[in-house]
């Protein structure tokens, strides 16, 4: 039997049963499955049976409905362990079925990676988040010089204002 597992940031868990051919699902009472939670729509989706399985539709809701993180409108046909989302509201789709595992992923082989690459450019904006400090360069001490100087010179103009008018 198909069930929805909610996940209800108050409450914990809940575990619903799909037994109807449609169900609604919304904040208000008047829906087959009501979820209080501020982020789903008072009118948020529909589930409909087809078969074994659920359709899951989306009721133009304000915080929209995603299916393994994918939001969509329209509808999308349920497998079991896809996880709905009704606005921040998080539900496992579930049934007696096992699903069809995917194949496993072929083995690719990986290309062979040079010894030691040839040149290195910097990206554009690139900052260095290394909390290894940098090595002083000649040009680092230069810069180092010039600026004391030219605080040394403003600290002597300053002076020579201040004799000027308070002497």
């Amino acid at each position: 039997m198909p069930k929805l597992l909610l996940s209800l940031p108050d409450v914990g868990e809940i575990v619903r049963d799909l037994t109807e051919p449609t169900l609604t699902v919304g904040r208000t009472g008047e829906n087959t499955l009501q979820i209080d939670d501020i982020s789903v729509s008072t009118h948020h989706a529909e589930l409909t049976r087809q078969g074994a399985d659920y359709v899951l539709k989306d009721l133009h809701s304000t915080n929209g409905t995603a299916v393994n993180g994918e939001p969509f409108t329209g509808e999308h046909h349920l497998k079991p362990g896809d996880i709905i989302r009704f606005g921040k509201v998080d539900a496992v789709y579930q049934t007696d079925t096992a699903a069809a595992a995917p194949p496993p992923p072929k083995e690719q082989s990986t290309p062979a990676v040079a010894a030691a690459a040839t040149s290195s450019q910097r990206p554009e904006g690139f900052a260095s988040t290394s909390p290894f400090k940098k090595k002083k360069t000649e040009a680092d001490s230069t810069k180092g010089i010039v600026l004391g100087l030219f605080v040394l010179a403003c600290i002597a103009f300053a002076a020579s204002v201040v004799a000027t008018l308070f002497g």
